[in-house]
């Protein structure tokens, strides 16, 4: 079982440096979105894609592990739970020590990737409103109808613009 611990351990390291990679190019990211570049935000999308994928792998080759060694988990794998994978393991206590660091490590690296996911996300709401705001000057589009979902021009029209300018 100290040889399963090991392995399941070496994955878990994998996972942490993936992860650390995940917030590095988050914080490459929000750079990109308050620089507004387009071309670098869609690059770092595929090599988020890219990271996320390599997470899933590493994730499936731990269950795939699991499986080899008949080790039963009981949670399928939406429902898998590390920390509850960790207890049931028949290991040393220095090992599974070793394990919930790891897992306790994994864990802080997931809330701060959605922390900064979250970030990026309000980044990029906020620069799109500005841009939104020097089209609707530049058009004056106050004056415009607007439209629906469904395509039909509707009544009362409310302003969203921040800035207005008179020319």
């Amino acid at each position: 079982m100290e040889k399963l611990a090991r392995k399941i351990e070496k994955i878990l390291q994998e996972k942490i440096f993936l992860f650390q990679s995940l917030i590095e190019l988050l914080k490459e990211e929000n750079e990109y979105i308050l620089n507004m570049d387009i071309n670098l935000l869609w690059d770092v999308t595929n090599r988020k894609k890219e990271l996320a994928l390599k997470i899933e792998n590493a994730r499936d080759e731990l269950l795939i592990l699991l499986e080899e060694e008949s080790i039963e988990f009981d949670m399928g794998k939406i429902g898998f739970s590390l920390s509850k994978l960790i207890k049931s393991l028949p290991v040393l206590r220095e090992t599974r020590s070793d394990l919930r660091r790891l897992n306790i490590i994994i864990d802080n690296l997931k809330d701060e990737i959605v922390r900064m996911s979250s970030e990026s996300t309000r980044y990029a709401k906020e620069y799109m409103m500005v841009i939104d705001d020097v089209i609707c000057t530049i058009v004056d589009t106050a004056q415009m109808d607007e439209y629906g979902k469904s395509g039909t021009v509707l009544k009362t029209k409310q302003g969203n613009c921040f800035i207005n300018a008179e020319v």
